[in-house]
């Protein structure tokens, strides 16, 4: 009879005995990383190259309301760099609401998505160029002032090697902006009591990390500081 197969390492480590089952994920109590059971064999992103999961493509945005909620963060990128018109890499840029607001300021703005559908309208709604794929795939000609990964980490397979990637493109002094779910959150580890003693965790997967949504991996501010 064979014997289980041996646990994934984690990738963040490489521990095999830190990793422990949570779910239907896996999580790394030394570094705090949640990753999906095997995220190699997983499809990058499979949900969201999906048009049917745009429902809003429809509709023409009103470019007030994109500009709104990124004004203050266009703001304080600009007082940190010292520049008025940056050049910003939008990785998994989705459909292009952030492009669209920062190239109104004057900025540079080039996006990385890799849904045809989401591609599309962000070229419609921003007007500037975007490239299909994700930074594992290509990596644009830099340099960059800002690269930002905004809920776009979590749909790499390798995340470290992405943000590897992306500091080489920034310029010197330039800025690397990450914002991703808190899978260690209250919110979350109470969902999955919940779910667990329910016995609702069949099919599931914990903390955010669903390779049917594209989650592969999940982050607590530990495992993202490891990075």
């Amino acid at each position: 009879m064979r014997g289980s197969p041996a646990p994934l390492p984690c990738l963040l480590c490489g521990r095999q005995d830190a990793v422990r089952d949570w779910g239907n994920a896996r999580h790394c109590r030394r570094c705090g990383l949640f990753q999906a059971p095997d995220p190699g064999a997983s499809t990058e992103g499979s949900a969201f190259n999906d048009a049917a999961w745009y429902g809003h493509l429809g509709r023409d945005p009103d470019p007030a309301e994109d500009d709104r909620p990124h004004r203050r963060y266009a703001l304080e990128i600009e007082a940190r760099l010292g520049a008025r018109a940056p050049r910003v890499l939008d990785v998994g840029c989705g459909t292009g609401a952030f492009l669209g607001a920062v190239a109104r300021r004057g900025w540079t703005a080039l996006g990385l998505e890799p849904s045809a559908a989401a591609r599309s309208a962000a070229r419609r709604r921003a007007g500037v160029e975007v490239l299909e794929g994700t930074l594992a795939d290509r990596a644009p000609p830099g340099p960059f002032d800002v690269i930002r990964f905004h809920h776009s980490l979590e749909h790499h397979r390798d995340p470290r090697r992405a943000l590897r990637l992306a500091r080489g493109m920034l310029r010197p002094g330039g800025l690397l902006c990450v914002g991703v779910p808190h899978a260690g959150s209250a919110l979350n580890l109470l969902r999955n009591a919940v779910r667990g003693a329910a016995g609702r965790l069949r099919g599931r997967y914990a903390c955010d990390v669903d390779p049917r949504m594209g989650h592969l991996v999940g982050f607590t501010p530990a495992g993202l500081r490891r990075l």
